[in-house]
Parts: C-alpha cells; structure tokens; sequence
C-alpha cells in the first residue's frame, strides 16, 4: 500500500476543471463541409450517436504530442494519452443539439509519467478493464477503472456500483476491497480528498479526476465546433471574431487582483485551403484573455486547433463527422494548450473574488467524432 502515496493538493486542484463528472457536450450542429469537402447546406442536424477518437495529434510544426503537461503551481505531471486511441461513444438529442458520453472502451487509455510529486511514485498507467457506460444522471454506472504502478504492478480499481445509500463506487487494491468501507456514493467519493488520509482512497480519486480531466479538455473543443458554426460567415470576412465573457461586477463582485473586470474570447481563422471559406483542413487559433465563466472559472491562455474536419451527408441533412486531427500524418492535425490556464475564483469575502488555485496546460490531442 505504501506504493500509493497521498498529496491532497493535487488531488484537490484536478478536480477543479471537473465540475461535471462526464458533463454534457454541446455539439452544435451548423456549419460547413459536405462528404466531398466543398459548401453545403448551413442547417444541419445531429445523429442520435456517435463514435469518438481521442489519439495523440500533430502540432503546427507537424511533431506528434504525447499528451498534456498539467501544473499546479510547483507540482507537475505529464500526462500522456495512449499510442493506442481512446475510444467510446456519445448519444445525442438532434432536437436540442445536446450530446452526453455514453461509453468508454476498453484498453489503455493514459499513462502518468515525470509524476514523483503526485500521488503516485513513479508512473501509472490507467486503463479501463470492463467497457464504462454512463447514464442518465451523467454519472458512470457500469464498468471499471484500474491504475497500475508501472513497475510493480499493484493496481487500484474503482467499479461502478450500487452502494446501500446510492449509486457510487467499490474500492479496491490488487484485487481486495478496501476497509472498513470499500462502497462510496459518488459524494462520498467526490468528498475522500477532503475526508480520507487513506493514499490507496486518495490515489482512486486522482485517478478518476484524471480520466475526467481528458474529458474536460474535450468538453472544451467541442464548443469551438459550435463556435466555429455560427460565425464561419464572420470569420470569413473579418478573419477573426471576438466575444466578451462574464463580468464579475455584474454579479457583485470586485475582480481578482491585475484581472479586468470583462475579459475577452477570440477566435482567429487560418484558411489553409484557400478557398475562401471555413471548411475542412482550416485551422483557428483561439485566445483568452481575463475570461471569467461565471460563477468560478477564469481561463486565459492560446488554443491551437489545426485540421478541422466536418462532413455533413446532404441528403440527410446531418453531420456524419466532426473534429481536429491530422487526416494524413504528419500533417497538422488536433486541439493544442499554450499556456492555458484555468484558475478557481472563490469570493473569499463579501464582494471580493480571489484566485484560489490555478492548473496550467500545455501540450494537446487528436479528437474526432465518427458516424458509427
């Protein structure tokens, strides 16, 4: 057990950027291409599923990521996705344009390496043994995480499961439930950073905020897609676009320290098939500047997504594929994080917001959605 060591404060930062465990995806459904690359028709809907790719891409430069450095403040972990892509499926609502996660596949998925001052010594890798199907509540309700210590070999699962006061988590090192209470429900679990000094309870939960992290990023590309839609005649004529965030006034609150009180989101467009439209192969680079989203997230930071794919089949009048990835490597291809940081804003005392705690993010992926 003393494999698996405790540091609270990582643990605690992770879980910042996961304010919805497996939250919901906003997939968009306007814009661009057809099958062949070229116009189309600018209303288009969703499939009721698709298929997800999340792999390692190809920066500007053409040089394959590995994954992502994620930091905070002096504490550091590279974590690196899989040669092996992620795989899974979303389910989607074509009357609301709504997506949810439905399932991840089963294989390696990350590997957490450079990492002595987390929670883990060495490195893990974490993979998912039994396929994960989330349900409705957005919660995982079928299926199993597992973290193993590479090398070594001991290894922490967390099953989905029905605990006597809820639907949650079982616990469990090399195979052993963990005692005295090996079943939390999901606030019990959500909660053990805060409850538990058990570094085998506390490196589950990292786990898990791990893989929940990878989600997160997603969760922001995907709202580029939208994005992306709705202003591709803006981005045609100007090149760039810009859209003011949330203000902190507004909601009665004094900024943070050397923060505006409205930051600023852009997004510039690169037509890299000069064809004067936004399509396929295009690139676009987006900027944060003092962005507050309301009530507790202020992001900052560049993000570069090269290789835009977006099919629509005409004749049904739907998007069969959409995303950022490399279509003949090494061409640039995924979503990429310079600088990017996300910071927590609490209002420590009345009417004054302060920075909490700050994850950076540097590195990206390759993420593709597929019609199935």
């Amino acid at each position: 057990m003393n494999n698996f060591q405790k540091h609270n404060r990582f643990i605690r930062f992770t879980g910042i950027v996961a304010a919805i465990i497996f939250g919901i995806l906003s997939i968009l459904g306007s814009g661009g291409g057809d099958d062949d690359g070229g116009g189309g028709d600018t209303s288009v809907g969703l499939l009721p599923t698709y298929d997800f790719n999340i792999s390692r891409g190809y920066d500007s430069s053409g040089t394959e990521s590995n994954g992502m450095t994620v930091s905070v403040s002096s504490i550091a972990a590279n974590v690196r996705i899989d040669p092996h892509p992620v795989t899974g499926t979303f389910s989607c609502d074509p009357a609301t344009d709504m997506c949810v996660l439905h399932s991840i596949d089963t294989g390696t998925i990350l590997d957490l390496f450079d990492a002595s001052s987390v929670p883990v010594v060495g490195n893990v890798s974490i993979t998912i043994p039994e396929q994960v199907i989330v349900g409705i509540s957005g919660q995982p309700v079928i299926g199993t995480i597992r973290i193993t210590q590479v090398p070594g070999g001991d290894f922490i699962e967390i099953e989905m499961a029905s605990c006597p006061s809820g639907a949650g988590v079982n616990i469990s090192y090399n195979g052993v439930p963990v005692s005295p209470v090996s079943c939390f429900t999901w606030a019990e679990f959500e909660q053990l950073f805060e409850t538990s000094e058990d570094p085998v309870l506390l490196a589950a939960v990292f786990g898990f905020q791990v893989v929940d992290f990878l989600f997160e990023q997603v969760h922001f590309v995907t709202e580029v897609f939208g994005f992306i839609g709705d202003f591709a005649v803006d981005l045609e004529q100007n090149g760039t676009i810009s859209e003011s965030c949330d203000v902190f006034s507004l909601a009665s609150l004094v900024p943070p320290s050397g923060v505006a009180d409205q930051g600023i989101r852009s997004l510039s467009w690169s037509d890299v098939n000069a064809d004067g439209s936004v399509g396929p192969g295009d690139s676009f680079l987006g900027s944060l500047e003092d962005c507050w989203i309301s009530p507790d997230q202020l992001l900052n930071g560049l993000a570069d997504f090269t290789g835009y794919v977006e099919n629509v089949d005409q004749n049904r009048g739907v998007i069969t594929a959409i995303g950022f990835t490399s279509v003949t490597p090494p061409n640039p291809g995924g979503a990429f994080f310079t600088g990017f940081t996300i910071s927590e804003t609490e209002e420590t005392s009345p009417g004054t917001a302060e920075i909490t705690n700050v994850i950076g993010v540097n590195g990206g992926f390759s993420i593709l959605f597929t019609e199935p």
